[in-house]
């Protein structure tokens, strides 16, 4: 009796399925079909028009604008948030075009994090082949929180151009109040950023410059990179460098190739050393660091607009082809690995003077 009360179920069930299948079936909305959409994104840099893109970087003071075409009429789009599932606008269409434009400022998107926008467009073919309500069609957008750089050019004409990075396990990215966006890295691993290669970092054998950023450390740690381009396996590498030593530091800059090697000392241990515990590395805080390389002339390192290590400097070729890294050395992978903050990392087309340095660091 069982063997046919089970089977007799497995059929009702089969048949249930099929109903279900048949019902499904027939209430396809044929009406989509071949209908023609296209959705159209504005680029918030340089204002092209992109075609059926649905990802896209935004900062806080771009607009994100959409236009939506149709072969068939609109009747109205609904604009959801689907993260917070809030109704963001809704736009009466009545035609074959439907804009959308909003501040990102306005959307609440945590920082660095996305948000999803859904568009619900609604067709005006209500009783169409014997539909009773309108067909539908949804896209939706992804808005990500651009997280502007922190490292930049400074020209003496006063412009000032970002610089785009590439960071490689940070331990986070965030904003802060004062110093704006802060990168941190870890200790002990491969943790650093490199700086998009670019004709105006290459300082050849000729050409002054300068370099200033806000840091944040207390690493006992002896000879990790903060930033340059040698190869810091040898201080006679070609290119240059900033060494930290537990909390002193020394800018150097080479040419193998014609056997000189600039540098300033390390920094006074009596004050830097972080197994000092008047070290002012200690404190938590933020410190301003600067390098200046007037070439034939001098290199200088200064700790909170207050010079703290010089060295003449010949004019040798500093070019060796690694891109600028920040809290590793050119090659990226220097056996002592630094755990720090960096914030404002600023690049001079000049050797900056000790005023200007000063005036850099009291008008943070």
């Amino acid at each position: 009796m069982m063997k046919y009360l089970t089977l007799a179920i497995t059929v009702l069930m089969l048949v249930a399925v099929f109903i279900s299948c048949t019902d499904d079936f027939q209430e396809m909305d044929t009406r989509l079909i071949d209908r023609e959409i296209t959705f159209k994104l504005t680029d918030p840099e340089s204002g092209e028009t992109l075609v059926n893109v649905f990802e896209k970087a935004f900062r806080a003071e771009h607009n994100v604008q959409v236009e939506i075409e149709s072969d068939y009429r609109i009747n109205k789009v609904d604009v959801v948030n689907v993260n917070t599932r809030q109704v963001i606008e809704n736009i009466a269409v009545n035609g074959n075009t439907a804009t959308f434009s909003s501040p990102v400022a306005n959307m609440g998107i945590p920082f660095g994090q996305a948000i999803n926008l859904a568009f619900h467009l609604y067709f005006d073919d209500e009783g169409v082949d014997g539909f009773n309500y309108p067909s539908m069609r949804s896209f939706t957008l992804r808005v990500i929180d651009d997280i502007p750089s922190n490292v930049h050019y400074s020209f003496s004409d006063g412009r000032i151009q970002e610089l785009a990075t590439n960071i490689v396990n940070a331990a986070r990215v965030y904003d802060h109040p004062e110093f704006g966006i802060v990168t941190s890295f870890k200790g002990g691993e491969n943790s650093f950023m490199v700086v998009e290669s670019n004709p105006m970092l290459n300082f050849g054998a000729s050409r002054d410059f300068s370099v200033s950023w806000w840091m944040k450390t207390d690493h006992n740690i002896s000879d990790p990179a903060v930033m340059g381009t040698q190869n810091w396996a040898s201080g006679a590498n070609t290119g240059w460098v900033v060494a930290y030593n537990r909390g002193r530091m020394r800018f150097v800059a080479s040419s193998r190739e014609e056997e000189t090697r600039n540098e300033t000392p390390y920094m006074d241990a009596g004050r830097f050393d972080v197994r000092n515990e008047e070290s002012p590395w200690l404190d938590g805080e933020f410190h301003h660091m600067t390098i200046t390389a007037k070439r034939g002339e001098g290199m200088y390192i200064y700790f909170n607009g207050v010079e703290e290590g010089f060295g003449t400097m010949a004019s040798v070729n500093l070019d060796n082809g690694n891109p600028i890294h920040i809290n590793q050395d050119g090659t990226g992978n220097y056996g002592d690995k630094l755990q720090a903050e960096y914030a404002k990392i600023v690049f001079y087309d000049r050797a900056l003077t000790a005023e200007e340095v000063a005036e850099i660091y009291n008008n943070r």
